[in-house]
């Protein structure tokens, strides 16, 4: 995955936001059992977006949320027929809370 991102202070609030692009490739062989001949690899495309905010509450405390979307990706077409949702594997979306601190000497 490549993202370019941008964040901007504002105050005692940070927030940032970034666009994705992802990549995946499958390739497999041996599944002529499955009905699949051809051994290439296969390319997926996709995109999403991800941001986050974070507030400072004093100088060594801060809290703090980070989400990206789903990456919705283009299917691996060559292999359709060998996983579920025609070979989509788009990445499920996340969220996840944060308390960074700083530690500071007295």
């Amino acid at each position: 995955m490549i993202s370019l991102a941008f964040a901007k202070q504002l105050g005692p609030v940070a927030v940032g936001i970034a666009p994705i692009l992802a990549r995946q490739q499958f390739k497999a062989r041996g599944l002529g059992g499955f009905g699949i001949t051809q051994n290439d690899t296969d390319v997926s495309w996709g995109g999403g977006v991800r941001g986050g905010i974070e507030v400072s509450l004093s100088p060594a405390l801060r809290l703090g949320v980070a989400a990206s979307s789903r990456i919705w990706t283009q299917g691996f077409d060559k292999y359709s027929g060998l996983f579920a949702e025609q070979g989509g594997f788009d990445i499920p979306p996340s969220c996840r809370p944060a308390s960074p601190t700083t530690l500071r000497p007295t």
